[in-house]
């Protein structure tokens, strides 16, 4: 699979299964260009999950 198709499918909410696969598979384990992109994608995932939970919690 191309990468942009895996970052794709990271960013539409599969960030879990993107590592879980990486880890099972042990593939692009090594390529640091994709591993810098995972883990951006995690963190946007994460402040826009913690902004949600703020916006319902307090707006």
């Amino acid at each position: 699979m191309r990468e942009s198709t895996l970052l794709g499918l990271a960013l539409l909410g599969g960030t879990m299964g993107a590592y879980a696969g990486r880890a099972l598979f042990q593939h692009k384990t090594r390529k640091q260009s994709f591993n810098n992109e995972l883990f951006g994608i995690a963190v946007l995932q994460t402040l826009a999950l913690g902004g949600a939970i703020g916006w319902f919690l307090i707006g």
